[in-house]
């Protein structure tokens, strides 16, 4: 079991020991409003830095920047590895007069030369993951080719256009760089950005008012840990990378997702998030785990998951659209660097069949790719938008469901969907001793197959008449020792299709609806199970069911305790009190 204890400080201690094991490193002082010249070198006690910028210059690896209380008002870049920046200082992000590297970018002449969209785009050097602008290029508007620019930059079909925004306040290049403690307020863009570094440390950050993401990370093996991330216009914490690791961070009032990952073996625990638009926590990568996280009045999911051997434990997600989605899929593979193509590549590819042979994108990497529409052109997010350019990298796809497990999670107070919405495409994925309660929708929905379903509780759910306790979609489920009361629908309602359910020692009690529903599903299975005090029937086998199977089981107390309107019904060892037909309506 991969609990809170032993992962996470084992990471913060090894990160420690790395930053401060390095010989002969030293400690740069950085003070605001320092009078001292920073020409010829800086950071001694008697010449501190004056801005963030001159103390990380005059950084080696190794080796602390330690920032002075006060505002600094400019946009820092570490590109030196294994820098450690500290201090109690707030840095303001500042707009950019001007684009830098102008050489690399292309002007409005350039642009309108080109008369048709392929030869637009391909000259597009857009990398879809890219969470910092870089070179800029041209933009087709579906009538002429134009430079990107601020106004369509903010379409995110030129999000590395040259225009007056700061890419970041605080942006880092390079590996085993540590931010501690820093503030950073209002930036235009992204607060803090990682692009393309590994083995980064966000520690005890506070970034505030951005006007993208607060926190966006391009790299492996980061950790983001007490920090917070607020009113930010884009996600809290965006990470792109493998063996992530988020814990104890704090996020308030984010425009999109709290808190986003797309990458594998990502532990996301004891976080908490609260006035989001959208999902708290989104996850796309296989071997996610997320324990122990808090969640509020998010506009989506409180989790979001998408990979396979994920695993959802000991969470609690209140007042959100809907609770815990929890689907079993796999996740393409991540193209090898030998298979990448570039721009001129593509340009060189005469015929369709070379060119798609070529078309080797990724969105996990931003690989530049082909795709042919008379001619062939490169890949660009607009062409991926459109369906054009699809991850045609690598057919693989990544491991079964798994070990996967939604475990000891309490979900309240839903008001658009079901608390828990889990998937399997395949045998492996169970939900045990969850707690559901006020869910709008339903409960517990389960799709899929041979999801197993365990010792969960589902109490008045509501605000719709089809809200079920437990709704139940696939093949060979198994539900043991649940119970539904007090739900406005049935308390388990086995849908249209279902293939093989079992239902082993669940009880329904005081549900709107049916205490048990099998609605034209096959091979469905009820033993040990009780009914009682339903508004409904007890156990209903309505029209079109085939092949049902009641035994030892008991109901009393409901309008019609049992009622057999399907074909090939087994009734073994159970106790009606009223039976009869027709069915009580749905």
């Amino acid at each position: 079991m991969r609990g809170g204890c032993g992962r996470l400080p084992a990471l913060v201690l090894a990160t420690w020991l790395a930053l401060g094991s390095a010989a002969g490193a030293a400690t740069l002082q950085v003070r605001a409003g320092d009078a001292t010249p920073d020409a010829g070198g800086c950071g001694s006690k008697a010449n501190p830095c004056d801005t963030i910028q001159a103390g990380v210059d005059n950084a080696a690896s190794g080796d602390v920047v330690n920032v002075g209380k006060g505002s600094y008002a400019e946009n820092v870049v570490v590109a030196t590895p294994a820098v450690r920046l500290r201090g109690a200082g707030t840095l303001l992000g500042m707009p950019l007069s001007s684009c830098p590297g102008a050489a690399a970018r292309t002007v409005a002449g350039e642009c309108s030369s080109f008369g048709t969209q392929p030869e637009c785009e391909a000259g597009w050097q857009l990398d879809a993951t890219d969470l910092i602008p870089r070179a800029a290029s041209c933009y087709w508007n579906g009538e002429a080719c134009i430079p990107c620019n601020l106004e369509n930059a903010e379409t995110f079909l030129c999000t590395n256009s040259c225009s007056p925004m700061t890419p970041a306040a605080l942006t880092v290049t390079a590996d085993d760089v540590a931010i501690e403690k820093l503030r950073v307020r209002a930036p235009e863009f992204v607060g803090i950005a990682v692009a393309d570094a590994n083995g980064v440390t966000i520690r005890g950050a506070r970034v505030e008012g951005a006007g993208s993401a607060c926190i966006a990370v391009e790299g492996d093996r980061v950790l983001v840990s007490g920090s917070s991330a607020r009113a930010c216009a884009g996600e809290g914490i965006l990470v792109v990378g493998a063996d992530a690791v988020l814990a104890k961070n704090r996020l308030t009032g984010t425009d999109a997702i709290a808190l986003r990952v797309r990458g594998a073996r990502s532990l996301i625990e004891r976080n908490s998030a609260t006035l989001v638009s959208g999902s708290c926590i989104r996850v796309d990568g296989d071997a996610t785990v997320a324990e122990r996280n808090r969640l509020s009045l998010c506009g989506g999911a409180g989790i979001d998951v998408r990979g396979t051997a994920i695993r959802a434990s000991r969470n609690s997600v209140r007042g959100s659209a809907r609770g815990i989605d929890a689907q079993c899929r796999a996740i393409p593979e991540v193209c090898a660097d030998a298979a990448r193509t570039s721009i001129a590549d593509c340009a060189d590819q005469g015929t369709q069949i070379a060119c798609e042979a070529t078309a080797q994108l990724s969105p996990n990497n931003g690989v530049i790719a082909c795709f042919w529409n008379g001619s062939c052109g490169a890949c660009n997010l607009n062409q991926a938008q459109l369906g054009n350019c699809v991850d045609t990298c690598l057919p693989e796809l990544g491991g079964r469901c798994g070990a996967g497990l939604v475990e000891a999670n309490k979900v309240r107070e839903t008001f658009d969907d079901e608390c828990l919405i889990v998937e399997g495409p395949d045998d492996g994925l169970e939900v045990v001793r969850n707690q559901a309660s006020l869910c709008s929708r339903g409960g517990i929905a389960i799709a899929g197959q041979g999801v197993r379903v365990e010792r969960n509780v589902v109490t008045d759910c509501g605000a719709f008449s089809d809200a079920f306790g437990f709704q139940i979609e696939g093949d060979d489920h198994d539900l043991l020792s649940n119970v539904a009361r007090g739900c406005s629908g049935d308390g388990f309602h086995v849908a249209d299709g279902a293939v093989g359910t079992s239902l082993s020692r669940n009880q329904a009690i005081e549900n709107g609806g049916d205490g048990f529903d099998v609605e034209a599903a096959i091979a469905t299975y009820i033993v040990d199970s009780i009914a009682t005090h339903n508004v409904g029937g007890g156990f209903e086998v309505s029209a079109g069911a085939t092949t049902t199977t009641v035994e030892r089981s008991r109901a009393s107390g409901n309008l019609l305790d049992f009622c057999d309107e399907g074909s090939v019904t087994a009734v073994i060892q159970s106790q009606f009190g009223t039976t009869g037909v027709p069915c009580t309506p749905d």
